[in-house]
């Protein structure tokens, strides 16, 4: 009907008529702009609506750890909690909880644990393994940790506090004291260790070798096809050595830069990156490749600067690498690696439940619970 009204009124067309409609469709079909299969983020809040309860560090010169337990049952975190009591003693603790959990976060018998409450709800439009930068870096600036005249002077750390111990002073360690010195994040490489000569390198642990690593690199970059403003591309990320975020320690004020780039870069990902659990790894390895790119070329790309160690000179072991740990002299604390003639006891033990051993930590630390 419609047809036979456009003949009515235009006529019979001519050839050439029926060339330039020809050709006005291929140019619909073909040359019209691509549609990005890009999702956007979830939106970003605003400071004031990522926290509603929290207390800062008492001083400048505090030394502090923050950690994250949403969704998690208090007595999760019993082993974290009384091994710092026991090792870092002093050490302030803040642990980000949802405003619907229990209060019940009495992790050490006595101590500086303190909640950092976050709206419920929070987390609508991803998995609360991103959310949490977010409400770390409202955390950090508005205890002014990340005003560029800050006069912060101690160390923190970011620890994944459900499977974490320490076992030594982590503020007293020489490489977390030359971080303080040099202002400077501390990003841990996971992989094997060897000795090669006075150095140590990771072996067989790049991202591309590793399943759950590679796959939340394809979430958050998989438009990273030619060289971003750092000259990074997917395949230089993949390439690069797996580093856990689960570890990140260093200056207070150079770990609080680096949570505002992590949170920058999470917020460019796609809506994929944010709904896959874990997956903040993959912008925190972006992080580290750039860092590596930094340290090769003498480069000034990111706004903080950073220490790249491997194990066996970083101040946490990763117990997920491979090689276990072993008791020494009967003291569940004091652990040691079969490296030879070198030992070394790193200050923080990640991951611990990967070697079983999460029934001894209970019951060393005095916390039993069932989940």
């Amino acid at each position: 009907m419609l047809i036979s009204f456009l003949l009515d009124v235009f006529g019979m067309p001519t050839t050439a008529m029926l060339s330039k409609a020809c050709m006005l469709c291929l140019c619909v079909l073909f040359c019209a702009p691509s549609v990005s299969s890009f999702e956007p983020p979830p939106r970003r809040p605003t400071v004031k609506e990522s926290l509603k309860n929290f207390s800062c560090p008492p001083r400048d010169d505090s030394n502090f750890v923050l950690t994250a337990a949403f969704s998690m049952h208090p007595l999760q975190l019993c082993p974290f909690g009384r091994s710092i009591e026991m090792h870092s003693p002093g050490t302030f603790v803040v642990i980000f909880i949802e405003d619907v959990d229990v209060d019940e976060w009495k992790l050490q018998k006595g101590g500086n644990v303190v909640t950092a409450r976050v709206p419920a709800g929070f987390n609508t439009g991803g998995a609360w393994h991103q959310w949490r930068w977010v409400a770390y870096h409202a955390y950090l600036e508005m205890c002014g940790y990340l005003a560029p005249d800050s006069q912060k002077s101690g160390m923190m750390a970011i620890l994944d506090g459900r499977d974490a111990i320490f076992q030594d002073d982590l503020w007293k360690n020489p490489m977390m004291l030359k971080a303080q010195e040099t202002t400077s994040v501390i990003l841990t490489l996971e992989g094997n260790p060897e000795r090669n000569g006075e150095s140590w390198t990771p072996v067989n642990r790049t991202i591309r070798t590793e399943e759950w690593n590679r796959n939340w690199v394809g979430a958050c970059f998989e438009d990273k096809k030619v060289p971003d403003k750092f000259n990074t591309t997917i395949e230089d990320i993949l390439d690069s050595p797996i580093s856990c975020s689960g570890t990140t320690m260093g200056s207070s004020t150079a770990v609080g830069s680096y949570v505002a780039s992590m949170v920058d870069e999470l917020f460019n990902c796609p809506k994929n990156c944010w709904n896959q659990a874990g997956a903040d790894q993959a912008v925190h390895n972006y992080l580290v490749t750039i860092a590596i790119q930094e340290s090769d070329t003498g480069g000034d790309l990111l706004p903080w600067n950073s220490l790249v160690l491997v194990t066996g000179i970083a101040p946490a072991y990763n117990c997920a690498l491979g090689r276990n740990l072993h008791l020494k002299h009967g003291d569940v604390h004091r652990y040691y690696l079969d490296l030879g003639s070198y030992e070394f006891l790193p200050p923080v033990v990640h991951q611990y439940d990967r070697i079983g051993g999460m029934p001894t930590m209970m019951g060393q630390f005095d916390c039993y619970f069932k989940i």
